[in-house]
């Protein structure tokens, strides 16, 4: 550990979930291991890393993470299932258990033996239908079914877990509900603080109620559909569930201030968002080793994986502008993906495989940064390119599209880099070549800016942002009050030009008569591609019981909003950390 005093994370043991860490992954799951690694050296607390998925070689992955230097010492990763299906003895009292789901047990003999301790049964069509796991000594450890109604048709799910001699025990008929118990089990009374990163995770966790878990869900990348215009727009379907339910968790944080401002703009949410960027990996040692400007002017780099939504193909063209104009500058891109073939036959019709090298996955490209004289970053989305600050903590200068999220809380436009219309060629271009062209001096401060903003981005500042947020949900988990119930009463729900007029009648009981209520509605279409929240004035008659709320939505999105079915009004009432939502039906032209 770091010999400094450690920074106080409150909120007891800490955890990471998502999905599943295997032996290749990418920049999310990158940043959660680098978090978890930091808070076990700065904040002298182990952190645990949950994951879901069927996982059968946990101790190799995790060997595999700990000789890449991937995992701090008191760092682990947790699976679900290799867990329940190593234990010798089945755990007592696990919650959300079935008793039908032990109808269904009917476990798999030898000949389904698909490897050593493992056995499934497939449909004709290849899906996995069941999945039997053994432990070491051979006892049936865990059935899963998912055709446990009529065998050879997936409907439903029968998990059951076996004792010593392969007997079942108890088991579930939802695998959200199996994950919940074992996440139950591992808490076991203690206070834990959950960061949920994987997206896939979301309604594990949005559905799980422990009364000692502090529950923090981190946004990885833009709520907002590829494509989609800032703030008001489609949102991303696989964000859907979290967007809903903003209010019900702990805490709620996203990697930059304009994707805030944008998610404050769509659905209200003012402080129950904060701002924590990821980390990255700076280089040790003095700062000013990285200044010295022997660089070759002309030299760029470009770090990440080649796909679609990476557009490398626009720095390419842009290299191929400024060699038709008599610069000749060069561009080493580091990273694979499903556009190795389309990008490698650009280069070569361009003419430009003197200039432009596709050089592969590389894990030390990060150094490169260290040579270069400045970098391309042309997306057309990012939740936080922790790369940007990669390169610009080694003194290469950043030339990036603006775009959702990130660049533009990063770089300062004309001091630590440039920023450029996101898929304007042309003036990606323009910027290369400034950079290219200006007098070494102006080069050689413009590296001193990007050296000194990245430095933000340390393990030790973002713990403290981290050590603040686990505070403020700490204290939100506390304060809740008891369960509420909410009855509307009546309700009014009307469309007109300028936007979604919401007029609600409403009691609620199990609240202290002069506890605080807080209303607002939410407006969703059942293709989640369409998401808006309002927040109203809470108005009570004197020695009434019935409270009134008047929301207005408003907002180009609110355009393509359908009145009447599918899309759908949820009144959302607030009550000392409690959280009801009631549906309250189609809107109507009006």
């Amino acid at each position: 550990m770091d010999t400094h005093d450690p920074i106080p994370l409150p909120g007891g043991r800490q955890f990471a979930a998502t999905h599943n860490v295997p032996h290749t992954f990418g920049g999310m799951t990158s940043a959660l291991l680098r978090r978890s690694s930091a808070f076990d050296r700065l904040a002298d607390t182990p952190v645990d890393v949950v994951t879901f998925t069927w996982n059968f070689d946990q101790p190799e992955i995790e060997a595999h993470l700990r000789a890449q230097g991937m995992l701090s010492e008191r760092v682990r990763v947790r699976n679900a299932w290799y867990e329940m299906g190593t234990v010798k003895e089945v755990p007592s009292g696990l919650s959300n258990t079935r008793q039908e789901a032990l109808g269904a047990f009917d476990p798999l003999d030898v000949k389904h033996e698909v490897r050593p301790g493992v056995r499934r049964r497939f449909s004709d069509e290849g899906r996995v239908l069941q999945t039997d796991l053994l432990r070491p000594d051979g006892s049936l450890a865990i059935s899963d079914r998912r055709d446990p109604h009529a065998r050879g048709t997936v409907d439903g799910r029968s998990i059951v877990l076996c004792d010593a001699e392969g007997r079942p025990v108890v088991g579930w008929s939802a695998v959200h509900e199996f994950y919940r118990a074992w996440l139950d089990h591992v808490v076991g009374g203690e206070e834990a603080t959950f960061i949920v990163d994987g997206k896939r995770v979301v309604p594990i966790f949005a559905d799980w109620h422990n009364p000692h878990a502090n529950l923090v869900h981190l946004v990885h990348a833009s709520h907002l559909a590829p494509g989609a215009r800032r703030p008001f727009d489609r949102v991303e379907r696989t964000r859907w569930r979290a967007l809903t339910t903003v209010t019900e968790w702990d805490g709620f944080v996203v990697l930059s201030a304009s994707q805030h401002a944008d998610l404050d703009a769509l659905l209200q949410v003012g402080d129950r968002v904060d701002i924590v960027p990821n980390a990255t990996n700076l280089p040790e040692g003095d700062p000013a080793d990285l200044l010295r400007d022997d660089r070759v002017p002309t030299e760029g780099v470009a770090v990440g994986s080649l796909s679609p939504r990476k557009r490398h193909q626009h720095a390419i063209a842009a290299i191929a502008r400024l060699r038709d104009a008599g610069l000749a500058v060069s561009l080493d891109i580091y990273g694979r993906g499903p556009q190795e073939e389309p990008l490698t036959a650009r280069i070569t019709a361009a003419g430009l495989t003197e200039q432009v090298r596709l050089l592969g996955f590389d894990r030390a490209a990060v150094e490169r940064f260290a040579t270069a004289s400045f970098f391309t970053l042309t997306s057309s989305a990012e939740g936080f390119p922790l790369v940007m600050a990669e390169g610009m903590s080694r003194g290469c200068i950043p030339i990036a599209y603006d775009i959702a999220y990130g660049p533009a809380d990063i770089v300062e436009d004309g001091v630590s880099g440039f920023l450029v219309p996101a898929g304007d060629v042309a003036a990606l271009a323009a910027a290369i070549e400034r950079v290219v062209t200006m007098p070494s001096h102006e080069r050689a401060a413009m590296r001193r800016a990007a050296v000194a903003s990245s430095q933000r981005f340390a393990d030790g500042p973002i713990t403290a942002q981290w050590a603040a947020v686990f505070e403020t949900a700490r204290s939100r988990r506390l304060s809740r009050g008891p369960a509420i119930t909410v009855k509307v009463r009546e309700h009014r729900l009307s469309r007109s030009a300028d936007g979604i007029r919401a007029e609600v009648s409403f009691t609620v009981s199990g609240a202290r008569r002069n506890a605080d209520v807080s209303a607002a509605v939410q407006v969703r279409e059942r293709n989640r591609s369409v998401l808006l929240r309002a927040v109203g004035p809470v108005h009570r008659r004197r020695f009434s019981r019935v409270r009134r709320t008047v929301v207005e939505l408003t907002g180009p999105s609110v355009e393509w909003i359908p009145g009447g079915w599918p899309t759908q009004a949820v009144l959302e009432v607030e009550v000392e950390g409690r959280v009801k939502r009631v549906i309250l039906g189609p809107i109507t032209e009006g």
